[in-house]
């Protein structure tokens, strides 16, 4: 079985459900709170845990606590960030391209290019394709300076286009196609 005969059998991924994502918030929380004990300087003279305390000294324990948790949350970001640009950069490694990453995030191809720029290695995306539709012939490739799939075609009728900045190579050879089609004898 070669590469070119192994395909997916759906999306690379799907989306996160809304309960995953409350899993997930829920983890972050738990390991901040966990970690924000470390960062709590001990009070000395209150009852241990589990014995009466009056409000002042709830107060007393909980204030820095809180305190503790909120700034190492100002920390969760900053840390998704380094660890989504190492997922981006692992992810360009195998061959996925900016439209991709940029989907993955929510963001345009251009912008996912901007954020994480160098992933997508030029030489790591498909070679170009030639088609012929309706007695024209079209070109579709990789533009790396672009960051994106053009097309270029003669159509039958003697007219020439050239187009670029589209997400897939797919819906170059769709553009392309339409316009053979509709440029034919």
């Amino acid at each position: 079985m070669t590469a070119e005969s192994v395909r997916p059998a759906g999306p690379a991924y799907t989306e996160p459900s809304e309960e995953l994502i409350d899993e997930l918030t829920d983890a972050i929380g738990n390991l901040v709170w966990g970690f924000a004990n470390d960062l709590v300087t001990p009070i000395e003279g209150l009852p241990e845990p589990g014995r009466v305390r009056t409000a002042e000294q709830v107060a007393m324990v909980e204030r820095p606590t809180n305190l503790a948790r909120l700034r190492l949350l100002r920390e969760v970001g900053p840390a998704a960030e380094r660890i989504a640009s190492l997922a981006a950069k692992n992810a360009g490694k195998y061959g996925t391209t900016y439209p991709q990453l940029g989907q993955a995030w929510g963001i345009t191809r251009q912008a996912a290019r901007s954020r994480w720029p160098g992933v997508v290695k030029a030489g790591d995306q498909r070679p170009p394709v030639s088609v012929e539709v309706a007695g024209g012939t079209a070109n579709i490739y990789w533009d790396p300076e672009g960051d994106g799939w053009c097309w270029s075609a003669n159509a039958a009728n003697g007219e020439y286009q050239t187009e670029g900045d589209c997400a897939s190579s797919e819906e170059a050879a769709a553009r392309a196609g339409a316009f053979m089609v509709a440029n034919s004898l």
